[in-house]
Formats: C-alpha cells, structure tokens, sequence
C-alpha cells in the first residue's frame, strides 16, 4: 500500500493565479534587481583610482552576499513580502546616496556606504523573489524557474545599460551620471514595491523534501526502489534521510517507517554536516570571485586602450550571455536529471570561465566580446545550477538559510580578486595618474596592465573545476551504486 507524505507544515499549496500572478512581480523585482553588474558602465565617471573604486564595488559585493543569511532567515520566516519593501527602501536610498555622493565630490567612503546599501537592497530584491519561487513551484521545474528567475538579475544590467542611453550627452556622449542614478534609485525602488504587494507569502507554501513524491510505494522483496533523481544525488550524510535513500534488502522490517522518514525531511539538519556542500561552496567562492572580478573591472581594461566608450556594448554582451547561461542551464538541468547530475553544468561553466581568463591573459589587446560572452556565460550557468543544487542537498523548508550561507561565497570571493585587481591595475599606473579616468597620456596602457591577475584568475577556476568534477564522479556512482529507477 502506498503511504502518503504527511500533509506540509506550513499550508496548502497557492492556487494558480495566485501563483502566477506572483512569479511576474518576482521577475519584475529580479530584473530591476540585478543592477549591481552595471557598475561598470558608469564607474569609470565617478572620478577615483581604480583601488578606491574597486573598494566601492566591493562594498556592494558585500553588502549583498554578507548578508545573505540573515536574509535568508528572515524570508523563510516572514515571507517575500516584507522583505522586497525593506529592498524598495535599500535601492532607493543606496542610489540616491552614491548620486548625493558623486555630485558633491565626497570621499570615495561615502560611495561606498551609499553603495553597500544598493548590495543590501538587491540582496532582499533576489532572496525574496528566488525563495518565493523555488518553495512555490514543484520540484521538478525548479531548473527552469530559478534559471528564468535569476536570468532576469543577470539582464538587468543590460537592460539598464540600455536606458542609460537616454542620460547621454548629445553633443559629446558623456553620461549624466547624477541623473542616472537618480532614475536608477526610482526604477528599482518602485519595482519591489510592486513585488511588496504582489509576491505570494512563501511562509504558506509547501515545504516538501525536493524530489519526494506524494506518495512512497513499499517495493516487493529483492526489487529495486523508484526514487528521484534529485534525492539520489543528495549524499548519504547530507540530511539523515538515509531510511528512503537505503536500498531495499530482503530482510528489511515490513513495518519500516517510510511515513516517519519522510516527514523529517521536511525539516533536515544542517546542510554544512555534508562534506560535499563544503566543497561546492570551495568552488563557488573561486568562479563567482574570479566573474565579478571581470564583471567589476570591464570599464578599467577597455580604458587601458583608450576604448572606454566600448564599455557599455560590453556590459549588454555580459548581461545577455549571463541571462542565457541562467536560462539554459536551467532547463537543460531539468531535461536532463534523469542522466546527468546538474553539477555537471558547473563542470562546465568552470571551463568557460577558465578559457575566457587564459584568453584575456594572453592577448595582446583588451578581452573581446568573445571573452565577456564566456565570462557571462558561465557566471550565469553558476548561479543558475547552484541555488537548485543547494535546494535538492537542504530542502525547501531551509533553503533561503542554507542558499544566503552560500552567498557569502561571491563577497568573499569577489573581495579577494577585486583588491588583486586594483592592487595590480594601480602598481602599473604612473602616481600622477589619480584616477582611471585621467589622461590617457599618464595612465597605464595595454593588458600589461592586468593580466597577472587573470593568469591567477585561470588556474584558481582550473582548481575550481577539478572540485566539482570530484562531486560529479561522486554523484555518478552513487547513482550506479544504488541501482535506482528514476520516476519520470
């Protein structure tokens, strides 16, 4: 007889239109969200050195992952709405402030407070839409959703790099910065004010062990037991939920308690008890460190051979690769769990990044686009994959605790090989050059410029790969191990 799981903790699932209505307010908030990777169309006018602006981007780096966590938290336990009006206050204030501060000519210290803010701010902005989402859909179109939600953060620079047109100088195609980010402050203010009031309360929905079925059929003795994908790739000591992941035996207990394991999946321990989830979060640290560490200085390199204006194509090249790679991943992850561990798409992604570095280390002139493009790509592919990997190891229940512990990783990351950069970058430049943006005559020029750091860059995601290739080798013969039948 088939036991059925006990009812969710937490409530009845959203009906469809409530559902769907919310899913467009978390993209509207995911694509006014992402804005931190714009950072570079416009970094190079605020008039600093290229360490004292790789410090403001960092502060947002920071202020967006640091707090993950706690963000997390308070959205598994208040819901998506209260925190995408906290984000509307954030972005509106942080822009506004870094507008305030360019326009007064203040220490780069303010920028930074003003930007940490707008970090905070799309920190709240991407948990609340993500979490929302993943606990609101079933688990086998989680792929898809987190890749169409967080496509949308990675396009949001390109979509804002577009507007940015319509705040240029017509005569000499200078950005009015101050009024640019004043549009910014509004924009992405009013966006999660709409997801404030559209956003369904995540607290009411389903909480079920990713990959759980409704039901779980006690097999015939010496059969094969059918169970997901997903939970065949969780580790044996990921969650204790070892009694529906043992394989059946001849003399297992006829009255074993399937109703009981599965009903503290729904609260499991701690994902950090798993090794694995400490080797993951080793190689998120490095590949999303090493892709803001490109994303961040884009602006910087182009200006090393007098091509600044060629910045803003290169952040929409970033922004459309980095939302393809997200969409992608997402739904090949889907299509094929059943054969692959989604880890694999990591493998992948480290090679793109890893090429796009030896590339950008060895040419004689700035990145092209084809460089960016990998760049975006496999960032994009990163943070798609990571966030469901994250899902499928902890379950839904904690995923916004579990998945902003994981975001500490990017500031991490992205601090250690931003401050490589600028550290590098301001070595070659001439003491008389005090900005990035001062005379071409003074300043440093070509690739020499940087390519150290990418040469480190390069073999910190080569090691990067190699972790995940472990979990996807550990996966896989889990799978073989184990000798179970996929449900469809």
């Amino acid at each position: 007889m088939p036991h059925a799981l006990p009812a969710s903790p937490t409530g009845p699932a959203p009906t469809a239109t409530a559902r769907n209505i919310s899913f467009l307010a978390a993209l509207l908030s995911m694509a006014c969200g992402g804005t931190l990777y714009l950072f570079s169309a416009y970094a190079t006018t605020l008039g600093y050195t290229q360490t004292q602006t790789n410090v403001i981007a960092s502060a947002g780096g920071l202020g967006m992952y640091l707090s993950g966590p706690v963000i997390g938290k308070l959205v598994d336990t208040y819901g998506g709405r209260k925190l995408a009006l906290a984000s509307a206050l954030s972005l509106g204030a942080g822009y506004a402030g870094l507008a305030y501060t360019f326009n007064s000519g203040l220490s780069f210290i303010w920028a930074a407070a003003a930007y940490s803010l707008v970090g905070l701010g799309s920190a709240g902005s991407y948990n609340s839409a993500l979490t929302t989402n993943v606990r609101t859909f079933p688990v086998h179109t989680h792929g898809l959703v987190v890749g169409i939600s967080v496509s949308l953060f990675g396009l949001s620079g390109f979509i804002f790099s577009q507007l940015s047109k319509l705040f240029m100088d017509t005569k000499g195609g200078v950005l009015d910065t101050f009024s640019f980010l004043l549009f910014v402050a509004a924009t992405t203010g009013a966006a999660n004010l709409v997801a404030a009031t559209c956003l369904y309360d995540s607290r009411a929905a389903p909480a079920r062990l990713p990959g759980t079925p409704p039901s779980l059929e006690r097999p015939a003795s010496g059969s094969r037991r059918r169970i997901s994908v997903e939970q065949e790739d969780i580790p044996a000591e990921a969650a204790g939920i070892s009694p529906i992941l043992s394989p059946s035996r001849d003399d297992e207990p006829e009255d074993i308690d399937h109703v009981g394991a599965a009903a503290r999946a729904f609260h499991q321990p701690s994902l950090f008890r798993n090794p694995e989830a400490w080797i993951l979060l080793a190689a998120f640290t490095i590949l999303t460190g090493t892709g803001l560490m490109y994303i961040n200085n884009i602006g910087a390199m182009l200006a090393t051979a007098s091509s600044l204006p060629l910045a803003r194509t290169h952040v929409s090249v970033l922004s459309i690769s980095n939302s393809l790679g997200r969409l992608i991943a997402g739904y090949l992850s889907d299509l094929t769990r059943m054969r692959l561990p989604r880890l694999f798409y990591v493998l992948t992604a480290s090679i793109s990044l890893a090429s796009a570095y030896i590339a950008a280390a060895t040419t004689s002139s700035v990145p092209g686009y084809s460089a960016t493009a990998a760049v975006g790509l496999g960032y994009g592919v990163v943070f798609a994959i990571t966030p469901v990997v994250v899902g499928e190891w902890g379950g839904v229940s904690n995923f916004g605790l579990n998945w902003g512990w994981f975001q500490w990783a990017p500031a991490i990351g992205g601090q250690l090989f931003n401050t490589l950069f600028g550290m590098v970058m301001d070595r070659n430049t001439p003491a008389k050059a005090s900005s990035i943006a001062a005379a071409t005559q003074v300043q440093c020029l070509g690739p020499a410029c940087y390519r150290a750091t990418f040469v480190v860059a390069a073999m910190a995601s080569t090691l990067a790969g190699i972790l995940i290739a472990v979990l996807v080798v550990r996966s896989v013969k889990r799978r073989h191990a184990r000798g179970y039948v996929s449900i469809p």
